[in-house]
């Protein structure tokens, strides 16, 4: 029964990009949150009963404990999405260390990360965007540095900083997500 629930979850986990933004775009956070929980759930139980090296299954769990973390900062609760999302990190820091690339994932974290952070620390935040946005550019993931770029330049106008430095990140961002027709991140950066 423990591989049937694991496989159900290691499927679920395999969309959960696609799900996560689909739940995100729709503010359906609580349906979001709740499937994330779920999934953690089922792999924390089907990690246990495996073997203590890391593996694929901890590779999906950081990746479904980030989405929770990111639904948990769009509900509210930032205590539980920065402890959510550390998780995930550690998570990924064992895998990193059993050589495996967690490069893609490590950028997601961070970018959220930072959301989680932005409103009580900017100065905490802009590292973890710029990390992240630097990770995106080094997997070659077009999507995810305009929106490393969009947060940044975001961060800045809310600091009051309007000048030159804002409006490169942004354009930046724009001119991203104009090369990948990404209409909404088009409206996003705008």
């Amino acid at each position: 029964v423990l591989d049937t629930i694991a496989e159900s979850a290691l499927a679920l986990v395999g969309a959960s990009d696609c799900l996560g933004w689909f739940y995100s775009w729709l503010g359906r956070y609580q349906e979001g949150e709740a499937a994330c929980r779920m999934v953690t759930g089922q792999l924390v139980s089907a990690e246990e009963a495996a073997e203590t090296k890391p593996t694929e299954r901890q590779r999906l769990l950081a990746k479904a404990l980030a989405w929770q973390g990111f639904f948990s900062k769009l509900m509210g609760r930032t205590e539980l999405a920065h402890q959510l999302l550390q998780r995930s990190l550690t998570l990924l820091e064992a895998l990193e260390l059993d050589g495996q690339d967690i490069r893609s994932e490590r950028a997601h974290v961070l970018l959220q990360m930072g959301e989680v952070t932005v409103d009580s620390s900017r100065e905490e935040a802009k590292p973890l965007y710029e990390q992240s946005l630097v990770l995106y550019r080094v997997v070659d993931d077009l999507w995810g540095a305009a929106n490393a770029l969009a947060s940044l330049g975001i961060m800045g106008r809310r600091l009051g900083f309007y000048g030159s430095e804002t409006k490169r990140l942004l354009e930046e961002s724009l001119a991203l997500r104009r090369e990948l027709d990404d209409r909404r991140g088009i409206t996003h950066s705008l």
